[in-house]
């Protein structure tokens, strides 16, 4: 997250071989980010979270259309050429929306280069970089900190997954699947979608105009939505600078390289062993996640962190189970590690868990005596005890405040 483009080959054809990417330079540095405001997010639990790349399936050039939206639409976004898109993922739970990601992509020939970036005080931060080619897809992301390389799978059937967010169309407007819903709305109803295994409706809103797309829609029952706003969608020509943009970007080299987090978290150092119920937890857990138990203290109650060569990791007991997140050691120096639960609302009786607080559990690194949280208003200094902080909200802003 193959389908490969082969009524495009003939135009200006890519040799994959020609734009893969160079090896990884360890050594290469970048400047120091500047102090920033960061959005609470919450780190993966009950083990690492897995995302993959897909190459888009884009038919070939348009056949002359009957007219209809559906097919102005299809000759739009079905020419040769990059096929280059910028979208934004925004879910929507009662009233309240969250744009959760950016996502910008090019594609050509079988190769397709995708870059994930989260927002954080409203700015993108780069989270993800993908590129897809010969059926392998090699990923950098900001929490792994190094290239990795893996078997590509297929496309995916919805486009909000990580792909050319168009692919869908293409293939719902060739089997027939598309119908009104208004002036310039189209419903999709592809066989094998997840929109088919629930009460949800799915549909692309259209530019009257351009026939360009504007947003798709999944929205189900109780208000609950998704989107994936259009940003830009467009077809270039295949050229030096196109050419560029299908290589995965230079990155640091990661943190790990040249220290280690005992180096920066003062409990991984005085800190003492976990034990009990935390202890047996921390020594399942890190069996699992291929982590040195030994290595792991006590945090607070309950949780302990504990750190590889390239990770540092939260561990959490709650009365309803357990749980891990973990981020390398590159963003746990700059943003601290956190696992936390959304608290939008109260939680029903039936949900209610003895001993789950709601909000943010922070390991930060030495030197931070306080964290400025903001929540839709004004700023709050909040002090931290020893590499720890609990953060009341969920959703918000925060910045590291030292001496």
């Amino acid at each position: 997250m193959i389908d490969v483009l082969d009524d495009l080959r003939h135009a200006n054809p890519i040799d994959p071989d020609t734009v893969d990417v160079p090896p990884y330079a360890r050594g290469a540095r970048t400047p120091a980010p500047r102090r920033r405001a960061w959005r609470l997010t919450l780190a993966a639990t009950g083990g690492a979270l897995i995302i993959v790349a897909a190459v888009a399936l884009i038919p070939g050039r348009a056949s002359k259309h009957d007219g209809t939206l559906a097919a102005r639409a299809y000759a739009a976004v079905t020419k040769p050429g990059v096929v280059h898109w910028r979208t934004a993922l925004r879910t929507h739970v009662g009233n309240q929306g969250n744009t959760q990601t950016v996502t910008e992509g090019w594609s050509h020939n079988g190769v397709t280069h995708i870059l994930m970036s989260e927002l954080y005080n409203h700015k993108p931060h780069l989270e993800l970089d993908l590129r897809t080619a010969n059926g392998r897809t090699t990923t950098w992301s900001q929490a792994d900190e190094h290239v990795r390389q893996s078997k590509a799978v297929p496309v995916s059937s919805d486009p909000n997954h990580l792909g050319d967010p168009m692919a869908i169309f293409r293939r719902a407007y060739k089997a027939g699947k598309l119908s009104p819903l208004g002036p310039s709305r189209l419903k999709v109803d592809l066989p094998g979608r997840s929109d088919n295994e629930g009460d949800f409706t799915a549909y692309y809103d259209i530019d009257p105009n351009t026939s360009r797309p504007v947003r798709y829609v999944e929205t189900q029952p109780g208000g609950s939505a998704t989107t994936v706003q259009f940003r830009v969608y467009e077809t270039l020509p295949f050229n030096a600078t196109t050419r560029a943009k299908l290589r995965l970007l230079d990155h640091p080299a990661p943190a790990s390289d040249s220290t280690t987090a005992a180096a920066h978290f003062a409990v991984l150092r005085w800190g003492t062993a976990p034990t009990g119920n935390l202890g047996a937890t921390v020594r399942r857990i890190a069996r699992s996640l291929h982590l040195d138990a030994s290595a792991a203290r006590k945090l607070a109650p309950r949780i302990a962190l504990i750190a590889s060569h390239d990770d540092v990791c939260l561990i959490t007991v709650l009365a309803s189970g357990t749980g891990s997140g973990c981020t390398g050691l590159t963003q746990a120096l700059k943003r601290g590690v956190g696992m936390g639960l959304p608290n939008p609302a109260p939680l029903p009786k039936s949900a209610r868990i003895t001993g789950l607080k709601a909000g943010i559990d922070l390991a930060v690194p030495d030197g931070v005596i306080a964290v400025k949280t903001r929540f839709h208003g004004q700023w709050t200094r909040r002090p931290v005890h020893g590499n720890f902080i609990h953060i009341p909200r969920f959703s918000g802003q925060y910045i590291f405040i030292k001496p």
